[in-house]
């Protein structure tokens, strides 16, 4: 996979305001808002439209759009040693028709970012709506196993974590990553995404699995496009059943098999394949919805899939789309979870 030669981050750290200041000179968007009261998962989110304006965040600041398909969220603490999560999803009630793939890095203008890249199925750049999550190391207001997490490179080598101890890579795109704590009641999202500051170029797709060899461990696999199982790195994040409890689910619904499981969860309603109501305990309409095709089971998923987020126009629902690589509507199971004051 080819990179970027990359800046040391006290060298980037540096360039920061002088790199800011000339893309305002260039006419870069750089989009501020006020971030939002503190939440009880994930400490740091955004929600972002496809234009590069913050609709609703907690701990981001700013946005920063390079071009076609290209963001730096700017939060109030250093990122560096956190983990991403992103999913295509629109920032209100309407529907992202065209598919798209999002991957996730750390930020290209500061340690305080977080850079993600839209793209379309062909792998050109493209502007999507998108939500992402992070989580950190020493984040507060919630359980520990709440706030574990996994960076993984390509080639099954931890980078960093909190609660995750190794990697095991059975093959090209297959890995079992390892934590100290049970997994088996928990639910996982997880993204491709460059474990430094660099780029994913070859667009793929990723799902998140019970452990192969232990429910310690969540199963990661990452294919292409065309379906062949292929390294890519990635950030994996953990929720499980705590108190005070976190808000996710993990559903697998089908026309012959409906089963759901999750925390601050009241039930799901599937409206046809691919369509998908998850109702919650609490109110939507301040949060983030990050999700992960998944089999909540010991069974994985086997074809590329895509998954995308909504909210309802009843605001203790979140609306779900899984579509095949093709961009039809077909079902597949995944993962949910869901960050801000609900």
């Amino acid at each position: 996979m080819r990179r970027h030669p990359t800046l040391s981050r006290r060298t980037r750290s540096a360039l920061a305001g002088l790199l800011t200041t000339a893309l305002v000179t260039l006419g870069v968007t750089v989009a501020t808002a006020a971030p939002a009261a503190a939440n009880t998962d994930a400490a740091y989110w955004a929600v972002v439209d496809s234009a590069g304006n913050l609709v609703r965040s907690s701990g981001a600041v700013g946005i920063t759009r390079f071009g076609t398909g290209r963001y730096d969220v700017r939060f109030d603490v250093n990122m560096d040693l956190c983990s991403y999560t992103a999913t295509v999803g629109s920032p209100g009630t309407s529907v992202v028709y065209t598919p798209g793939l999002v991957f996730t890095a750390s930020g290209h203008l500061s340690n305080r970012n977080v850079y993600v890249e839209t793209k379309n199925l062909a792998g050109g750049l493209a502007d999507f709506p998108f939500h992402l999550q992070a989580v950190c190391p020493g984040d507060p207001g919630y359980a520990v196993a709440n706030a574990s997490f996994a960076v993984v490179n390509g080639s099954g080598t931890l980078m960093r974590g909190r609660n995750a101890v190794s990697v095991t890579r059975f093959g090209p795109g297959r890995y079992d990553v390892n934590f100290n704590h049970n997994l088996l009641t928990c639910s996982w999202v997880a993204t491709i995404g460059d474990p430094g500051f660099s780029y994913v170029y070859h667009p793929g797709q990723i799902s998140a699995n019970q452990g192969r060899l232990t429910s310690f461990a969540s199963y990661v696999e990452t294919r292409n496009l065309s379906g062949v199982l292929t390294d890519y790195p990635f950030h994996l994040q953990v929720r499980c059943p705590s108190s005070p409890p976190g808000t996710w689910a993990k559903v697998n619904s089908h026309s012959t098999h409906n089963y759901y499981n999750g925390s601050n969860l009241s039930g799901v309603n599937r409206l046809g394949p691919g369509r998908y109501e998850v109702r919650f305990t609490r109110k939507m309409a301040h949060c983030s919805f990050v999700a992960t095709i998944g089999d909540p089971f010991a069974g994985w998923v086997t074809t590329p899939a895509l998954v995308f987020t909504a909210r309802r126009t009843d605001t203790a629902l979140v609306y779900v789309e899984t579509k095949n690589i093709s961009g039809g509507l077909a079902d597949f199971p995944f993962h949910l979870h869901v960050s801000g004051n609900c």
